[in-house]
């Protein structure tokens, strides 16, 4: 169920931000919105585990058709959209751990809430900026999705089969071709820095996804610990110091070599991602095309975190 959706949602988050940029981010925001709604009801009604699977499927589509376009407007707001990005991310994750407490354990309930709050994004979307408009780039949108599907793909089968690692060349086949492709236009990151902070996102997502792996497999870490997580990546994301940064991501950087993994690392780590993430998304995104930006952007961390769970999943 997990991987269905990591599948479908990664594979379409860069062609969900050039749809954005051509048609209106308003657009694609309502017709994801719209998508994810229906495939909250498929789950929630859901007879068996393939009905489910596909529903969660269906999310992750239109999930890639939203988040790119929220990317997008922080990048025509301004810097302190960053923060403000960060900050609903770290609420998001605290309010997901408490839905799943108040659910008691029953995903109908889960996928009920989202229903719920799915409603309010149609009917209260905000405001987006107008549509740039273009002719349709038909290769890119194939290539959009191809790229990220033949790095991902192969992920899920070594991570849910335990298949050979060698599963993992069939990369090379496809992403050289994304690449060239790409390389015909303007580039999607304004420079260098921006390059390096957008892989700078990946490597934070990737360390985050192994300890927050660590964390599960401890009996003796209460289930409630994640809460601590994203409440202090919303507490720290609005944190514009940089002495803060310094006293926050230098003991968690000590503290994750350490051994032990206790809970309290899962919180400072949680406000470690919190000071450093905006900084790396307003480096990224500033001076970008905004909505390929955005997707691409969005798309390395769920590369990052697929491969550092693949790889220490076996470790372990």
């Amino acid at each position: 169920m997990l991987a269905a959706f990591s599948t479908t949602y990664a594979a379409g988050l860069v062609t969900g931000g050039v749809l954005g940029d051509r048609y209106g981010t308003r657009r694609l925001f309502r017709a994801g919105a719209a998508g994810y709604l229906v495939g909250c009801v498929v789950c929630a009604l859901a007879p068996g585990p393939a009905v489910l699977v596909g529903g969660r499927a269906l999310q992750g589509l239109a999930a890639a058709a939203m988040v790119p376009q929220a990317f997008a407007l922080t990048a025509i707001a301004g810097p302190a959209a960053y923060h403000r990005l960060a900050a609903v991310l770290g609420a998001a994750s605290v309010t997901g751990q408490l839905a799943a407490v108040v659910s008691g354990g029953s995903w109908r309930v889960l996928f009920v809430i989202q229903a719920a709050a799915t409603v309010v994004m149609l009917v209260r979307p905000g405001r987006f900026p107008p549509a740039a408009g273009g002719r349709g780039d038909v290769a890119g949108l194939v290539l959009g999705i191809l790229v990220p599907l033949s790095v991902l793909g192969p992920l899920v089968v070594v991570r849910l089969t335990g298949g050979p690692a060698w599963i993992l060349l069939g990369t090379v086949a496809v992403a050289p071709l994304g690449w060239a492709y790409r390389r015909r236009g303007r580039a999607v990151f304004a420079g260098r820095a921006a390059v390096l902070a957008a892989s700078g996102t990946g490597v934070a997502y990737a360390c985050q996804a192994v300890l927050l792996l660590l964390t599960a497999l401890r009996p003796d870490v209460h289930p409630l610990v994640p809460v601590g997580y994203g409440a202090a990546f919303a507490l720290f994301s609005v944190l514009r110091r940089p002495v803060v940064l310094a006293a926050v991501a230098v003991p968690a950087l000590i503290l994750t070599v350490a051994a032990g993994y206790p809970g309290g690392l899962l919180v400072v780590c949680g406000a470690a991602m919190g000071v450093v993430l905006p900084r790396l998304t307003a480096t990224a995104l500033t001076g970008s095309v905004p909505g390929a930006a955005a997707g691409t952007l969005a798309t390395i961390p769920q590369f990052a975190a697929a491969a550092a769970l693949t790889v220490s999943a076996g470790v372990l």
